[in-house]
Parts: C-alpha cells; structure tokens; sequence
C-alpha cells in the first residue's frame, strides 16, 4: 500500500473581490458557486444585494430579498437544496431562504434577533445548527449569547442553552468527526474581551478542547476543508489590526502551517468556504478598506526538478569569459593594423573553441576579416579562423576548427588592417589591455583602444534536461520531456512513487562505471521512446479525473544511451510531480 504525507498547500491568487465585509457566506454544492449576502461596504454602509462567485468574479445575482443586513449567517442545505440566512445587525428574528434565483421569507420566530453569530450545516444529522452571537441591544447593554438552535428545514428547536456565550466567533463543521468546531470571538462592552479558546459539539453538548493555539481574536473565518480532515482558519481582528495568519485545527491541536509563495493580505470580516470539486478553501475580501481580493487555499499542481544529471558526450560553448557583455555605441574607429586584446586567466587554462567581439563593417557591406589566438609572448599565432562582419553594430563570432588549451593569459586577435571593420571599442564600458602590430607582422606595441566589447566562448558538457509541458491536473495528460540529449538514440522514462527508496534499497544510487550519474527515482514504470535530431524526447502521462488522485505524488527521471562512460548512459535530474484539480 502506498501512503502519502500530508502535502503542503499554497495560496493562490484568482480573482477580484467585493467590497462587503461581515457577509453571510456559504457555497451552494449542487451548483459550486460561493454565495454571499449582506455586509458592510466601505463607507460602512450595510447591504443587501446577494453576489455569488462564478470562479472569475463575484457577480450581483439579486437585488431584492432579505433587507440590508450585517453580521447575519447561512449555510446550505444539500437536501434541501436551497441556503438558509437568519438574523443580523439590520434585521428582526427572520429566515430566508436562496435557491439561487429568488429569496422566500420561511420564518419570524425562532432564534431572538442577533448579530455576529454562526450557522453550519451537521450532514450526519442533516440539519442545520446555529451557535451564539449577541443580542441586538444598545452599547453598554448587549449581551454574548450562548444558546444553540437547529433548523430542520420547517422550523427552528432549541437544543442547548448553556454553550460558550460569544459573538463574532469562527465555526465550521467537521465531517469526518462530526463535530461543529468553533474558535475566539467577542464579549460585548464592558467586558471587551476577544477570546482564543477552542468549542466542539459532539451533537449534543459543547467541550471546551483547547486554550492556545491561534491568538484572540473576533471577525476570523474557518472552514473544513475535507481533503485535508482539518478545520482551516484565517485572519480576524485583534484589535488595532487585523490577523493575515492561517491556522489548522486537527481535532487534537491547532498549527500552522507552511505555504510557500504568496499570501492574501490580513483581514477581518471576510468570507471562507470550502468547495469540494476542487478540493480548496475559498478565502474572500472584507470591504475597501481593508482588502478587495479573492483567494484560494489548496493543492496546486506542481512539477519541480530535484537531483542533477550527468554529462553527455554532447557539448555546447558558453560563454567563459568576456568584458562589457551590454556594449555601448562604438567609437567608428578604423586602423590599418592587427589588434589583440590580453585574455585568459592566470591560474587557469582556458580551452577556447571560438571568441565573439562586439563590432560591425565600415563599408556598409558585409566583411571578411582573420581572426587568430596568440601566446602573450611570440608572434606566430596558435589557431587561426575567419571572422564575417556584417553592415549592423552587432557580436560576430569567429569559430576554430577545433578547442585550444590555452595555459594563463593570451591574446586574441582580429586583422582590422583593410580598415574595412571599426574597431571593436564601446564609447564607455571597463578598459581591457590591447595591442597592435602592422598586418605584414612585427612586434607588438601597447594601444590606446581600451572599451573594447569580447567574450571567449568554451565547450561545456550538455546534461539532459528534464521538463514538461502541460499540467498535472486530473482528467488532463501533461508530457515529461528530455532536451539536450545525445541525439537519435534509445532514452528511457522511470517512473515511481518514491525518491527516497525502491525495492528496499536507498535512494539516491551512483549507477556502475557512469561517474557522476545517480538514479534518482524508483523505477517501477518505465517507457521507450528515441530522441529526435535535437536530443529532446516526450512521454505523455494521463492523469486520472477521479478526487482519489488529488496530491498524488510521482516521480520521473530519464535514462538515455550514451558512450561518453562504460555503462553506456547517463540520466537527467528527476523530477517530483504533485497532481492539483
């Protein structure tokens, strides 16, 4: 049986928000969408149009309904199929009803009006349970409330007086261990205090379950998210300013956990749900002046390449050298001589296959000059080649016919004495050492052009890369691709579940008389495929479109035949892939 570890999650950016905070949220499951009603805008104006998420923006989808409320709640109801608003600062003891196209008044008894409490829907019992909040007295006289409710969908039952009085408090429901989680919130003036201690009810009592964890506060939000079997809480008030951390409670004991990349901005007020289709929370804005963005917390797909390759007998010049890389202008010098310019490195020896100068013919056509590799002292050249010019400012390359070793430092050289190539200098830039000598030979003498714009160029081993294209998300099939492979040859795809071991052996393993070549991955899925005339070659990999697979890990890395060692091939790095919705 493979098992894999809980993955991180990310946060990933998706749209604008709305300008609305202490909105009742809740997502409608039969038709994925989150819905929102109410609020308070950001000249603190409370509201009462209904918006709903549509995966790109929220949108205004009713104008009538409930009147401009603030601090109400709502849940849905999958049997019933519709969503269920109750309360809040602006409205009686009424129950609404949305089933996504109207609203329908249901009640006016039941709960005493109230603000700031919370609603969730108990799927073991299929009902809906509603915990708390304050009553709707002045300043100075309001009091926390602690009482529970049900609605059973033709009314609401009182089932509990005796629970943790507090409004603006945090509340999900926990599917998997059938518990109505609730965190923080507030006691009302004189009192003033945010609270930090964590409630569950089991269905029929409230348990006080733990006393640290996230900081007091009152305004956060939390949600279950179900891929994860952990309530996920996000933000609040702690007075002055509001929160921006995430939290996640397991049952036992709150967390927080690691996300890379970047994270919504602190806020209170603000919407969270969970939407199981594609197993993510969905975190919302509060009003303008806090923030206007929307959010989501979850799994993203991922390909990372981990590791190294090994070299191949395949070679590619890079750059080794060089000397004003962004040249500037050039001075429109010509010169009726030889130029070379001191290269190389004293502790090194540098193997130079072909030097690129910075330059462009003075004739407006294009040119031929003679390129050539020097000893620092001594005039015979090493190597010799050609060099073609052309009409625009530009590098041009000259090419040997094969790598120089070249021990300390050395010169390299062009003959500019047709005058018929500017030289090589930039109007600003570092200053190099330059000679000149007469085309027909001679001895070297210092010059004056110092700017002048050069890079040698060396071989380097290719190592295959390993990439892709696509995304491993479910019911799609990305391609794992190799480049810069040897060339019309046999390269194989492993594939496993594991980079730490394979048939009971570690990993990574040096692979026999291949120096520098590790396998990476376990091999237990392998596919054959030849590398074109580019070295690059692709696998695709169909992923599933069933929930199961959501966080599946898999691990590829790529063999390819090559005789650059004994065993006769080399790998790639490997790579980790994580399937996302």
């Amino acid at each position: 049986m493979v098992t894999f570890p809980v993955l991180a999650q990310v946060w990933i950016p998706v749209g604008p928000g709305a300008d609305r905070a202490y909105a009742a949220a809740t997502l409608d499951t039969a038709r994925g969408v989150a819905v929102r009603v109410g609020g308070i805008d950001g000249l603190l104006q409370a509201i009462g149009t209904t918006i709903e998420w549509n995966g790109n923006q929220w949108q205004i989808v009713s104008l009538s309904g409930p009147s401009n409320r603030r601090y109400s709640a709502m849940a849905y109801d999958p049997v019933a199929g519709h969503s269920v608003l109750f309360g809040g600062v602006g409205a009686p003891s009424d129950t609404w009803t949305w089933d996504g196209t109207s609203w329908t008044q249901v009640a006016t008894t039941g709960p005493t009006a109230r603000l700031g409490h919370g609603m969730v829907y108990d799927s073991v019992r299929q009902r809906i349970l509603l915990f708390g909040g304050q009553d709707l007295a002045p300043l100075g006289s309001a009091i926390a409330l602690g009482d529970t409710w049900e609605w059973r969908g033709g009314g609401w039952t009182q089932v509990a007086s005796g629970g943790p009085a507090r409004g603006e408090h945090a509340m999900c429901y926990d599917a998997v261990r059938d518990r109505v989680v609730v965190f923080g919130g507030y006691l009302p003036f004189p009192t003033n205090a945010r609270l930090g201690d964590t409630w569950e009810w089991n269905g029929a009592t409230w348990q006080q379950v733990a006393t640290s964890g996230p900081a007091a506060r009152n305004g956060a939000a939390m949600a279950f998210h179900a891929g994860r079997t952990r309530s996920v809480l996000f933000g609040g008030s702690g007075g002055a300013l509001p929160f921006g951390d995430l939290w996640e409670w397991d049952g036992a004991s709150w967390s927080e956990p690691f996300t890379p990349g970047p994270v919504p901005g602190s806020r209170d007020g603000h919407a969270m749900v969970y939407d199981p289709a594609r197993d993510r929370v969905l975190v919302s804005s509060s009003n303008s002046q806090v923030s206007l963005d929307t959010w989501e917390y979850g799994l993203e797909p991922s390909f990372e390449s981990f590791g190294s390759g090994c070299d191949s007998s395949r070679t590619a010049l890079v750059t080794c050298q060089e000397s004003n890389p962004t040249a500037s202008g050039l001075t429109g010098q010509v010169i009726p001589s030889e130029l070379a310019v001191v290269v190389g490195s004293f502790s090194q020896v540098t193997e130079l296959a072909a030097f690129e100068i910075y330059t462009a013919s003075s004739t407006g056509n294009p040119a031929v000059v003679a390129a050539r590799i020097y000893p620092l002292v001594g005039q015979t050249p090493v190597a010799s080649t050609t060099l073609a010019v052309g009409a625009t400012p530009g590098w041009y390359r000259a090419t040997f016919a094969s790598p120089t070793a070249m021990p300390g430092r050395f010169f390299v050289a062009v003959d500019l004495s047709a005058q018929n190539v500017f030289v090589p200098e930039s109007t600003l830039g570092a200053r190099s050492s330059t000679f000149v000598r007469p085309s027909a030979g001679g001895a070297w003498v210092p010059s004056q052009i110092q700017r002048v714009p050069w890079r040698l160029l060396c071989p380097e081993a290719l190592v295959p890369a390993i990439g892709r294209s696509g995304q491993p998300r479910l019911g799609t099939t990305y391609q794992v691709q190799v480049e810069s492979a040897p060339v019309s040859t046999l390269a194989a795809l492993t594939s496993g579940f594991s980079h730490r071991s394979w048939g009971g052996n570690p990993l990574p393993v040096p692979l026999p008389n291949a120096p520098g070549c590790e396998l990476q991955v376990a091999a237990e899925i392998t596919h054959f495929v030849m590398t074109d005339a580019a070295g690059a070659a692709a696998v695709p990999v169909g992923v599933p479109n069933s929930a199961t697979f959501l966080g599946f890990e898999l691990f590829h890395q790529w063999l390819v035949l090559d005789s650059v060692n004994v065993l006769g091939a080399i790998v790639s790095a490997a790579a980790k892939v994580v399937v996302g919705p």
